[in-house]
């Protein structure tokens, strides 16, 4: 994937590859990418996210934009994870402050979230997480929180340097 749009994805097992059209014939910069329910999503351009149907088989695509919440144009970075519920998220980094907002499928807007229970989110640039902290007890993780290793979201934190020590932020403390 890049700025041409093209994304390539391959069933090892079928030994089967389509190439996806996510740019829809237009350069774009692809943010963050996911699978979710068996299809393909991107952050595009900081301002919607592609939600791609695809058939290995058929080879046909269909391609849903949904916008982002307005906040996109201030923001830091974003992020897509599966909630430990199965409901697409997105997290909005934006004056140091992290903003979740669930896909409501019924007309496909963004409801922003004031709490994400009993789930930790783990945002990274490469793969994204999320894990039910109830699973993990002993292991010190804060329920409701987020945990971010992002470069640029660390760079706007002023935690340059310190790698491997993930920014933690408190959905309830909001900070």
């Amino acid at each position: 994937m890049g700025w041409s749009g093209y994304i390539a994805v391959c069933e090892p097992a079928g030994k089967k590859w389509q190439v996806l059209d996510f740019g829809q014939g237009q350069p774009i910069l692809i943010l963050d990418i996911i699978f979710w329910r068996n299809q393909l999503c991107g952050i595009v351009n900081r301002y919607a996210v592609l939600i791609c149907n695809f058939d290995m088989e058929s080879c046909k695509t269909s391609i849903l934009t949904v916008r982002l919440p307005k906040l996109y144009r201030c923001t830091v970075d974003t992020f897509l994870v599966e909630s430990t519920g199965g409901d697409l998220l997105t997290v909005i980094v934006d004056a140091r402050k992290f903003k979740v907002f669930k896909l409501v499928q019924q007309d496909y807007n963004w409801e922003q979230m004031e709490r994400i229970g009993n789930q930790a989110l783990f945002l990274g640039k490469i793969r994204s997480e999320s894990v039910p902290v109830n699973q993990f007890l002993d292991s010190g993780l804060r329920e409701n929180s987020i945990y971010c290793t992002s470069d640029r979201t660390r760079r706007n934190f002023n935690f340059m340097g310190s790698y491997g020590v993930p920014t933690v932020y408190s959905m309830e403390d909001r900070k």
